[in-house]
């Protein structure tokens, strides 16, 4: 019985020596009010002494993303908004930093250093904006400048803090100015619609102008290319016409020029005598030569 009870007493010491920091996480140990400079990387770690004399506190030392959440602040018209969230995403420089910001801040360093932070530097910007700026108008410039000012002020309190990045939802509008500018954004999106139709229209024109424009050019082209085309069709013809008149002519002189070599004087001379030759046996065919040839008989 009392071994049973011996090794329960070890059980729990040895529970209640035992930690193990999670994943991502540096565990930073206490022993009553002195706090013990010392850093464990995630694995089984015993504490100094058991709980509650020692304890461990597990910091996330990977990137965080911390949700600040309701923060109300007021505009310069006297508009009270509220921001239902805004992420910051941090981590410390380096583990051994835990300590530091531990021993001045306590367990709960990031309500200083991160959250309360947030509500100042919200309502700092948002006064010297109006409700409109600060939904509408400049709501884009809100993540840059939060993001801006709490790097300020990890530098100045020189925490080893680095803000990684800054997300700033979206704020929650009084009834009455939320439906007014619901109305306006509406009529900004069917002003914003009637130019797009605008512009398509005056686009379809232009380009309907530019298809006219290169339907005439075009056909004006084609016109001046068949001008061209009957042009050179009309000069060819002309030019075979003169090409054969002068082959006639060429032709004609050179029979011109044979008949001079071909009638020469005694080839005259023989061509009359053919055509006398002709003429005689002409005159004394038929009756004529039947009595010519009767007188000759009779005069024998």
């Amino acid at each position: 019985m009392a071994a049973s009870a011996a090794a329960v007493a070890v059980v729990s010491v040895l529970l209640s020596i035992t930690v193990t920091p999670p994943m991502h996480h540096t565990m930073y140990q206490t022993m009553g009010k002195n706090n013990l400079q010392l850093c464990d990387s995630p694995g089984l770690h015993l504490l100094p002494l058991p709980r509650p004399l020692s304890r461990a506190i597990h910091v996330k030392t990977a990137l965080d993303v911390d949700k600040v959440s309701m923060i109300k602040v007021g505009a310069q018209d006297g508009t009270e908004l509220t921001f239902e969230q805004i992420e910051i995403g941090n981590k410390p420089k380096a583990p051994s930093d835990i300590i530091s910001l531990v021993d001045r801040y306590g367990e709960d360093w990031e309500r200083t250093v991160l959250y309360d932070q947030v509500h100042y530097i919200m309502s700092t910007v948002c006064a010297r904006m109006t409700s409109h700026e600060i939904a509408i108008e400049k709501f884009d410039t809100l993540d840059d400048l939060l993001r801006e000012e709490l790097q300020k002020i990890q530098r100045d309190w020189e925490t080893s803090v680095e803000i990684l990045s800054v997300r700033v939802y979206k704020p929650t509008l009084p009834r009455v100015l939320a439906e007014a500018y619901a109305a306006q954004a509406e009529q900004k999106a069917h002003y914003k619609v009637e130019i797009e139709r605008n512009v398509k229209i005056k686009q379809e024109n232009l380009n309907k102008m530019e298809k006219a424009s290169g339907d005439y050019e075009r056909a004006k082209a084609e016109h001046a290319n068949q001008i061209q085309m009957n042009k050179a069709a009309h000069d060819n013809e002309m030019t075979m016409q003169r090409e054969i008149a002068e082959m006639e002519a060429n032709a004609s002189k050179m029979r011109a020029e044979a008949n001079q070599l071909l009638h020469t004087s005694e080839f005259l001379e023989l061509k009359k005598y053919e055509a006398m030759l002709t003429n005689t046996k002409q005159i004394i065919t038929g009756d004529a030569a039947s009595a010519l040839f009767a007188k000759i008989i009779g005069s024998d």
